[in-house]
């Protein structure tokens, strides 16, 4: 089951966001990461971070905004967008969508959502671009508390613009 494994990785990488943890131990299921990816990181004051749990990730330490990206290839099943995007917020509670829209991206079909919720009680927000290349699925994320979103949001934009899947 290893949408439930895509499901449950993003549910931690929002529990780590909340709790300004780095890193969480969990064993892994398999789960096969994209190769030959290209992107530009984002600026700074975003650090580059280590988690197992996610491809590659970063995070503004002065107020705790994080962009990950998040891979499972060769995943034999083949959910919905709507569907991984479903499983990818379900970890929120309060649970509320702002807007969705679906577009090519990286030319292939995408969406891209930002909703609303809280983790633990704590009211966060996340901008998510899913989309599937060559028998890849791609979730990229943007999370935040809900008062920080807007000072980093442009970065999330900017880093999607660079973005490359092969």
């Amino acid at each position: 089951m290893k949408f439930y494994t895509l499901k449950f990785t993003v549910t931690l990488v929002l529990m780590a966001f909340i709790a300004s943890c780095v890193s969480i131990d969990i064993s892994k299921n398999n789960v096969k990461k994209a190769q030959g990816v290209n992107f530009r990181p984002p600026d700074l004051p975003f650090k580059k971070i280590e988690s197992d749990d996610i491809d590659v990730g970063w995070r503004n330490d002065k107020n705790g905004n994080t962009i990950t990206v998040l891979s499972d290839c060769e995943n034999p099943y083949d959910p919905s967008l709507a569907n991984i995007e479903e499983g990818v917020v379900s970890g929120l509670q309060e649970l509320k969508k702002i807007n969705s829209k679906e577009s090519m991206y990286n030319g292939r079909a995408s969406r891209q959502s930002v909703f609303t919720g809280t983790v633990d009680g704590i009211p966060t927000k996340i901008n998510l671009m899913i989309f599937k290349k060559n028998n890849c699925i791609y979730v990229l994320s943007f999370l935040a508390l809900i008062q920080h979103y807007n000072h980093d949001e442009a970065k999330f934009q900017t880093f999607l613009q660079r973005f490359e899947a092969p």
